[in-house]
């Protein structure tokens, strides 16, 4: 008789099948969510025509106009981009203490001024950043506007003086971009935050879209390799978290996500909300060139021994979400010492900085449920030697990467957090990965009349708790790398120990989704032009078993025969993520032992760097593909990476930006070229060649599949004659 397979895989397989459900389950739930409970937020009326007594505000090149003025029902304002309406009239306010402000239309004083200022990043993918505006700040009754011009977008904020305490419960601020756009969008209030799918719809049919009620920031527009726009907010402290509702006729309007008692915003003294911006682009790659987001960010305020540290690193980590090993000590508990220490021999003979190492602590039992066992941040498991791995590790050059999972219990976290934080400074672990799994509004946190509320994951009390987070770790001289964080506004620049976020569908879904078989592989160049848009991301890029053909024993059936989960690109696209995608912390998620079979793949992942002095996006289309070039900033070499969606494609590209006059050695790890994602995946080869500034470099990319190019200058001696 022919047995089934539960039969041959016996109670194994059932317990694999429960485990692995489970998380798609939940993604299968993403995709029928109850909006009921969403916030709601109201119509605003169009403006019935055009401005009148408009004042006008020109970028430095001349080429963007800001123009302000008002109707009946207050200010409105409209942008043009070489003479065209890049953003119609739309409207401003924002209602403080149930007033809505301003109320006239135009203002009763305009104050005028100009910056050209570069400075310095300590660490990041432009070393110097070109500061350069045209200011005016329009004064109103009550409350001020204040607009920014660059070259390459424009930004808006409202500002008070005073030291009485206040509250907003609304903000009014409106985009009307041309309905011709497609909007790449997630939704703001759906349980798993913002770690959804990326969905394409045309900016016109997104109110018909029901779980495009509201949506999240960076929101990116554009027109095929045409006109681009990106809305998002820069420099979010002290207030809630921003959200673009849906509005008739395709307009979209500023949300603010509220507290539980329904307030968006408390506060006291001066008030002075983000910046609203818009990056405005003539391509896509144009968006992803900007660095407005960061010149609108004030400088560092903390002192620079606090910095964070570049740094790539491994992680006893892909095998949780692969289940190949279990998050509490047994016969299969994933960080037992013998596993850490071979991790941190592999990253001190590779080069590597760190040994991210998580489920190290008490009370893993019971996660992700939100009212299990409260996480120690300060006792390890008895299984596990944190002070005899942090010495080991530190004896062979390298730092232990802490991790503090809270479940979103902020109330418990910010009682213990003080405690975690300083065990790991003088254990001498230098950065710690957060987590705050939580489904939306899960956040545990205390009220101002001292009770207990859930909170949506972009309120002001978690905006304010990273913060505090952030502050904390400075005195400690710990840098922090934040999972289901709120997203990134530019704070790196005030805060340098912000290195990096997930915020994000990362590479963890190809691990856990079997409803979608993981991330499709258009997923990648549609981050680069959306969320890459906001700052560095930990995607945890790198592995090279993209087909899970190497999970080991019953666990590695499931995947493959009925899972189906694996990595849908090719390995070489892998690699040239490391370049696509920036982040000072990079890590390589693989198993080790896969790196140590493909040295091959693993030479490339060893020399990138991950800390840039000039970062040029070429080519590129949102979803399509990318093509990026960054030079090290520790050298003279240059790494280029490419990426493409399931389609295949070839890319020229001319080689201007190297050194006129030199020659330069070019590695290059391509996909093979039978290499596909589906049916050949980590088919790849590495070849060499010369070449010189003005030469065209031709790329082939694979369905799915990406390139890696390290170009390094030959020595006078070595150079061909001409």
């Amino acid at each position: 008789m022919r047995k089934g397979w539960l039969a041959v895989l016996g109670v194994p397989a059932l317990l694999g099948a429960a485990v692995w459900w489970g998380p798609s389950l939940l993604m299968a739930r993403m995709q029928t969510e109850d909006m009921a409970r969403w916030p709601a937020a109201p119509a605003i009326a169009a403006p019935p025509g055009a401005m009148q007594e408009t004042v006008l505000l020109t970028s430095p090149d001349g080429r963007i106009e800001l123009s302000v003025g008002g109707d009946a029902q207050g200010p409105l304002y409209a942008v043009r981009l070489d003479g065209q309406e890049i953003l119609g009239p739309a409207r401003l306010g924002l209602v403080v203490d149930s007033v809505r402000l301003p109320a006239s239309p135009m203002p009763t004083a305009v104050q005028r001024r100009g910056q050209d200022e570069t400075w310095e990043q300590p660490w990041g993918e432009e070393r110097f950043i070109r500061d350069r505006f045209q200011e005016m700040r329009l004064t109103y009754p009550g409350i001020d506007i204040v607009f920014r011009a660059y070259d390459d977008g424009i930004a808006l904020r409202y500002e008070r003086a005073g030291e009485a305490a206040w509250t907003v419960t609304d903000e009014l601020t409106e985009f009307a971009p041309p309905q011709s756009l497609t909007a790449w969008w997630v939704p703001a209030w759906g349980i798993a935050r913002d770690e959804y799918l990326i969905r394409r719809t045309p900016l016109s049919d997104l109110p018909a879209q029901p779980q495009a009620r509201a949506v999240h920031t960076p929101l990116t527009l554009s027109r095929r390799e045409g006109t681009a726009l990106s809305i998002h907010e820069a420099g979010l402290r002290h207030f809630a978290g921003m959200v673009l509702a849906s509005q008739p006729g395709g307009r979209l309007r500023a949300q603010l996500v509220p507290r539980a008692d329904g307030v968006a915003v408390r506060g006291a003294g001066p008030l002075r909300t983000p910046w609203r911006l818009v990056q405005i682009g003539r391509r896509p790659v144009d968006l992803a060139n900007s660095r407005l987001l960061l010149n609108l960010n004030d400088p560092p305020a903390i002192p620079a021994e606090s910095y964070g540290r570049p740094m790539k690193y491994v992680g006893v980590w892909w095998g949780f979400i692969t289940h190949v090993w279990d998050r509490v000590p047994g016969a299969n508990y994933g960080a037992n010492d013998r596993r850490v220490r071979d991790y941190i021999d592999f990253a001190a003979e590779n080069g590597f900085g760190g040994v991210l190492v998580e489920s190290w602590n008490r009370g893993w039992e019971s996660w992700p449920s939100p009212d299990g066992t409260p996480f120690s941040f300060t006792q390890p498991y008895d299984a596990f030697d944190l002070k005899g791995l942090v010495a080991y590790a530190k004896a062979r050059g390298v730092a232990l990467i802490g991790h503090h999972e809270t479940s979103g219990d902020l109330i418990h976290y910010e009682a213990k957090m003080q405690a975690g934080l300083d065990l790991f400074r003088d254990l001498g672990v230098p950065v710690v990965k957060t987590g705050y799994v939580a489904r939306q509004p899960g956040l545990r946190v205390r009220q101002p009349d001292g009770g207990e509320a859930r909170e949506w994951q972009y309120s002001q009390p978690m905006v304010e708790h990273e913060e505090r987070l952030a502050r904390l770790a400075a005195i400690n001289h710990i840098a922090i790398v934040a999972h289901e964080a709120v997203k990134d506004t530019g704070l790196r620049r005030t805060f340098p120990n912000l290195m990096a976020r997930e915020s994000a569908r990362g590479q963890e879904y190809n691990g856990m989704d079997a409803v979608h078989g993981g991330n499709p592989p258009d997923h990648e160049p549609t981050l680069f032009f959306t969320r890459m848009l906001a700052g560095p991301m930990d995607f945890t890029p790198g592995i090279l078993d993209v087909d899970f053909s190497e999970l080991p024993g019953w666990r590695g059936v499931l995947h493959r025969s009925l899972l189906r989960t694996r990595v849908n690109t090719t390995l070489a696209k892998q690699l040239a993520l490391y370049v696509v995608f920036y982040s000072p912390v990079q890590m390589a998620a693989d198993f080790i032992e896969n790196y140590r079979a493909r040295p091959d793949a693993l030479s490339f992942i060893r020399q990138v760097p991950v800390d840039w002095a000039r970062s040029i996006a070429l080519q590129g289309d949102v979803g399509r593909f990318a093509l990026v070039a960054r030079q090290d900033r520790h050298s003279d070499d240059w790494y280029l990476g490419a990426i493409t969606d399931g389609e295949g494609r070839r890319l020229e590209q001319l080689l201007d930006f190297l050194e006129p006059g030199r020659t330069y050695a070019a590695t290059i790890w391509a996909d093979a070229p039978d290499a596909d994602w589906r049916r050949n995946p980590e088919a790849f080869v590495v070849r060499r060649q010369t070449v010189r500034a003005g030469d065209r470099l031709a790329l082939d990319l694979a369905p799915g599949g990406g390139q890696a190019v390290w170009l390094r200058p030959l020595p006078k001696a070595d150079e061909p004659a001409p």
